[in-house]
């Protein structure tokens, strides 16, 4: 993406690609995935990486392939665990019918790259959307179906942690094509005996929000208005999983979770204790548009806190919002007009808001500025800024 209207992209540190590039995640030899396979259509760009149709060299065999830039595994830990876990979950599931299968796996110096079974009958979701209405026989069988992979998965000791109809897929087009569940990104090993949580969020989703509040309570509060910007130019294929989080704890179904209701969730934690003073004070820190309620783009925003905002487009468009006049910069006025009917803005003047972007104390906070404070996740931009600083030699 070139310039746009007069905002200087820049592209990722050198230093994190330096560092992507000496990261072994598979702790294989690097292989180069295009000796092997032609790339063709890319299907989608989610989460956990870009799809792409495949064709084998060899073969002809059409399979898909997912693409995960390995930046990724540079600023998180957990994120390398996670896709290693999933492999090792993939290839206990090795042979299984009902399991979209991996067929290979190839890493180089900028990526990671799983080769999978090819369903080209599409989502069982789009499947039910095209075709409306199902006799009783018909969804007994795709019931069935999906019970019988499931038993599968449990057999083998598989928890997969995210079954919704946008995580099966058809074999081919067929009305009767063999049904297969994908997506194991959520899923554990389990043992005979192991407690299971029921009926709700797991506790590991309900600590990482509970995580995500605490960082976006820290968050300036110019920060906090890009993220919810952020998070209303979502696409929806990107927050599936959220999207369902949000569900669970919505209890009530109005589209909104109430201060109560999020209160009983994140209570239940296993081993947190939060005074109801402590917890009120996270909830209002969440609550934007300071209404009583958490929204569903309030509910995403705040899980945004803890990522590492990367994707220009969403970067630009964050900046655009306060930038009007399409200057490159975001200027005091204009910062002002953005927040000044905003409940956020109580307590704060637009000075203190300022200071915490404008590093260099121009007077003008610039787009690279801008994006400093949007990928970091630690502490404010001004402790970021001193830390350069005292870091130069």
């Amino acid at each position: 993406m070139g310039n746009c209207a007069g905002i200087m992209i820049t592209p990722f540190l050198t230093n994190e690609i330096s560092a992507a590039e000496e990261t072994r995640v598979l702790e294989l030899p690097f292989r180069d995935v295009r000796n092997r396979y032609i790339f063709g259509t890319r299907l989608s760009r989610e989460e956990h990486g870009i799809t792409y149709i495949c064709i084998d060299k060899a073969t002809e065999m059409v399979y898909t392939c997912r693409t995960i830039p390995k930046r990724r595994f540079v600023t998180s830990d957990q994120t390398k665990k996670d896709l290693l876990r999933e492999l090792d979950i993939l290839k206990r599931l090795k042979g299984v019918p009902s399991v979209v299968q991996l067929v290979d796996t190839f890493e180089d110096k900028h990526a990671v790259h799983l080769i999978m079974e090819r369903c080209s009958g599409g989502e069982l979701f789009d499947r039910i959307a095209a075709k409306g209405k199902y006799t009783e026989k018909a969804a007994a069988l795709l019931c069935k179906s999906i019970v019988q992979a499931v038993e599968s998965l449990h057999w083998k000791g598989v928890m997969h942690r995210d079954l919704k109809p946008e995580n099966f897929y058809f074999v081919d087009k067929q009305d009767d094509s063999q049904l297969k569940v994908a997506d194991f990104s959520a899923a554990v090993f389990f043992k005979d005996g192991d407690s299971w949580i029921l009926g709700g969020a797991s506790e590991q989703d309900l600590g990482t929000v509970l995580t995500s509040m605490k960082k976006f309570q820290a968050t300036n509060k110019l920060k906090k208005v890009a993220l919810k910007v952020i998070a209303e130019g979502l696409p929806k294929q990107d927050i599936t999983k959220l999207r369902s989080q949000f569900e669970i704890m919505d209890k009530s179904k109005k589209g909104t979770i109430s201060y109560d209701e999020l209160k009983n969730c994140l209570k239940g934690l296993h081993g947190v204790t939060l005074a109801d003073a402590e917890l009120n004070h996270l909830l209002k820190s969440a609550d934007v548009d300071n209404n009583g309620y958490l929204d569903y783009n309030e509910f995403i925003a705040l899980t945004l806190a803890t990522n590492k905002i990367e994707k220009e487009d969403q970067l630009v468009e964050a900046f655009r919002f306060f930038d009007k006049d399409n200057s490159g910069y975001i200027t005091r006025d204009e910062l002002e007009n953005a927040l000044k009917e905003n409940p956020l803005m109580h307590g704060e003047s637009i000075d203190d808001i300022m200071a915490q972007a404008d590093t260099n104390k121009d007077g003008l906070i610039s787009y690279e500025e801008f994006v400093t404070m949007m990928q970091n996740t630690g502490g404010s931009a001004l402790d970021d800024a001193a830390k350069a600083s005292t870091s130069k030699p």
